[in-house]
């Protein structure tokens, strides 16, 4: 995940938007966390993620309806629905 946040951010882009789902965490969930050994080696590199995201400066937490929000001021495209 990391390399692709890079490349991302190197894009300039106004706001990623960034889902975990809990079946993903647990062994058995899906693909990528099969056995309990995936799990383990998963949950570090999670950590790692949100502490380089946290170190960016110009990286800053919302929720969706808060970057919608400012997506809509910014590019003044308010529905008013």
């Amino acid at each position: 995940m990391l390399p692709f946040l890079h490349k991302l951010r190197k894009r300039g882009l106004p706001c990623v938007c960034f889902t975990l789902h809990s079946s993903s965490l647990l062994a058995g969930g899906n693909p990528y966390t099969v056995t309990p050994a995936d799990e383990e080696r998963l949950l570090p590199r999670m950590e790692e993620v949100f502490r380089t995201l946290a170190g960016w400066p110009d990286f800053q937490p919302a929720t969706v309806t808060a970057i919608a929000r400012e997506l809509e001021a910014r590019h003044h495209a308010c529905t008013r629905h």
